[in-house]
């Protein structure tokens, strides 16, 4: 049996904003494709790699936000800031992985709103 030395790490602790901000920035930078590459982006990015949540909180996570209207990815992004940072990191999170999508998005198809 191999025991993971990181495993009692992070999981269940509370962050700062600004750790969120900085962790969303990445993502919403770096990320391409739709809602459901988001969801596993943010998997990969906040229970694998950071373990900020574990599975099966992930999971009930994703499928709360599946359930309610609206954009999915927005929601468990800023859900996943709120149980790091509390409001400042919700906020943190949905800024800084949406503005970066808004400010590279053609102003041709934002003058269509």
């Amino acid at each position: 049996m191999t025991i993971d030395k990181h495993a009692h790490q992070k999981i269940g602790q509370s962050g700062s904003p600004l750790e969120v901000l900085l962790a969303f920035g990445k993502l919403g930078v770096s990320c391409f494709g739709g809602p459901i590459a988001h969801i596993g982006y943010f998997r990969d990015e906040f229970v694998v790699r950071r373990r900020w949540l574990d599975e099966h909180t992930y999971a009930d996570l994703v499928a709360l936000c599946q359930f309610l209207p609206g954009p999915a990815t927005s929601q468990v992004g800023f859900s996943i800031g709120l149980m790091r940072g509390g409001y400042l990191g919700g906020l943190a999170a949905w800024t800084a992985f949406t503005l970066p999508s808004f400010v590279i998005e053609p102003r041709s198809k934002i003058h269509d709103l």
